[in-house]
């Protein structure tokens, strides 16, 4: 078998050549090669620690909001998550089910829903009660370059859901405009 000499002096000098960089230069890259994807260009995260219970059958605000974000331009998308502690009592009813929606305020202007029925949870009468956590994501287009919001709305088909009900526990809303 031959042997492979490197000269490790002059391997690690040089420059790269322009066509292997975009834009010649590391300090002055201001754009992706194609068919990388695109880049996380703002990033907010709130915590929440409050009670919310429902036991209407439309959507009810859950006083879970994101921060107000302006996007940097009309093609823009926005990545939401609201993560969730969720509980049930059991032992009250027969079984608690509830659906989630994420609406959205464009300008400060009234909200109006961009998606329901996302993540359906049911819990089965097992004589106790239930605690667990869910995360509700959503990768939305707003086409604007006004201000954004968007909030958690929840309803009961049956029982009553709780989202934090001693309030001792921290759920998170997060907002990641992605270019």
């Amino acid at each position: 078998m031959a042997l492979s000499k490197i000269d490790a002096a002059n391997f690690l000098t040089g420059t790269i050549p322009s066509t292997n960089v975009a834009n010649a230069s590391l300090s002055s890259v201001t754009a992706l090669p194609a068919g990388v994807g695109g880049k996380v260009l703002q990033v907010s995260q709130n915590i929440h620690t409050f009670s919310f219970n429902t036991s209407s059958s439309t959507y009810v605000d859950t006083g879970m909001t994101t921060t107000v974000m302006t996007p940097a331009s009309t093609s823009s998308k926005f990545l939401i998550t609201f993560n969730v502690v969720l509980h049930a009592n059991n032992a009250a009813y027969s079984n608690v089910t509830a659906n989630f929606a994420i609406y959205k305020s464009v300008g400060g202007g009234a909200y109006s829903s961009i998606e329901t029925e996302m993540n359906r949870f049911r819990f089965e009468n097992t004589g106790g009660s239930y605690d667990g956590t869910q995360m509700i994501n959503l990768l939305h287009s707003p086409s604007t370059t006004s201000t954004v919001q968007f909030k958690l709305y929840m309803r009961s088909l049956s029982g009553v859901p709780y989202l934090n009900p001693n309030g001792s526990d921290d759920m998170t809303s997060t907002l990641m405009e992605i270019a």
